[in-house]
């Protein structure tokens, strides 16, 4: 049974998402990757709607079975405004994927590469399976750490265990 799996990445003035599909057992393959860059509309209010409402309808549109979202870090050393903009498109993206009743995990960016095994100090690109991916795809780097997430939730067991 072939599953979608969607990794996003927010960021201060975007987001980058990719679509997965497949299985462990039969391989996956990567339907459609976007970046989306954010207009300006002068207020940061107005930004953040448009961020929502893009969501719900590029995201509502597709069968997704399950999401990850790529968490950045936000402690006392770091919280600039680039780092607090980009927390909250993570938010709204989160709000925007409950809304359509995605079943939604997180992981933390700093984490990704612990989380397939490789020592911390290693690239996201260092991921096997990515690299396999992306280059069967023709994608960018750029969108490595979205690919990670929904690579990640793939290995959710038991979010991807057949009833």
């Amino acid at each position: 049974m072939a599953f979608q799996f969607l990794g996003l990445l927010p960021a201060k003035n975007e987001f980058r998402w990719v679509l997965l599909e497949g299985s462990a057992e039969d391989g996956f393959v990567v339907p459609a990757h976007k970046k989306v860059a954010v207009p300006e509309f002068g207020t940061r209010e107005q930004e953040l709607s448009w961020v929502y409402t893009n969501v719900l309808e590029s995201v509502g549109k597709m069968a997704i079975d399950f999401a990850c979202v790529v968490q950045g870090a936000l402690n006392a050393t770091n919280n600039t405004d680039a780092v607090l903009h980009r927390a909250q498109v993570e938010g709204v993206i989160l709000a925007a994927l409950g809304a359509i009743k995605a079943d939604v995990c997180l992981i933390k960016k700093a984490g990704i590469v612990t989380k397939f095994g490789l020592k911390r100090g290693s690239s996201v690109g260092d991921i096997p399976q990515l690299q396999a991916i992306r280059g069967d795809n023709g994608m960018p780097k750029h969108f490595d750490e979205a690919l990670a997430a929904a690579l990640f939730v793939t290995r959710q067991g038991s979010l991807v265990s057949t009833p």
